[in-house]
């Protein structure tokens, strides 16, 4: 990438030394810790991608966000950067067994062993999209309730 190997560098490059990922029943839910998070005023925006919004072509949802936030330390503050995902259980539970099952198809590929022909790339999308109308429904029944 041509960067130099220093803490400055580091620091001014790197934006997901730390991370994490908050999962959440709904998707209103999602949008609104996202806009609990911009409101705040000691925490920097530095990028947001709605992968709900717009999935990635294998399915994928989820809202992800790089923010800077306040660590004090004894005699200073520093912003640290922090790559954080808002998703749901839903989303979570696709994301999951995407994972599980990549790593398993890629394992396999390598054993050559005999499998049926899958093409996992379609079946996975068709799955997050079965995921995803569920999450819809759910989302209405909840919104009746209230």
């Amino acid at each position: 990438m041509g960067m130099k190997l220093s803490l400055t560098e580091a620091f001014n490059n790197i934006y997901d030394i730390a991370g994490v990922r908050c999962v959440c029943p709904y998707i209103k839910d999602v949008y609104l810790i996202r806009d609990r998070i911009l409101s705040q005023d000691d925490v920097q925006i530095i990028e947001i991608k709605d992968y709900i919004a717009s999935p990635k072509p294998n399915g994928y949802r989820s809202l992800h966000m790089i923010i800077r936030v306040p660590v004090y330390f004894m005699n200073k503050k520093q912003m640290i950067p922090v790559e954080l995902q808002i998703r749901t259980t839903a989303m979570d539970l696709w994301a999951s067994l995407e994972h599980d099952i990549k790593y398993k198809t890629l394992s396999k590929k390598e054993k050559s062993l005999d499998a049926q022909e899958v093409d996992f790339e379609e079946e996975l999308l068709a799955a997050a999209e079965l995921i995803y109308a569920a999450q819809q429904k759910l989302e209405i029944l909840n919104s009746i309730i209230e």
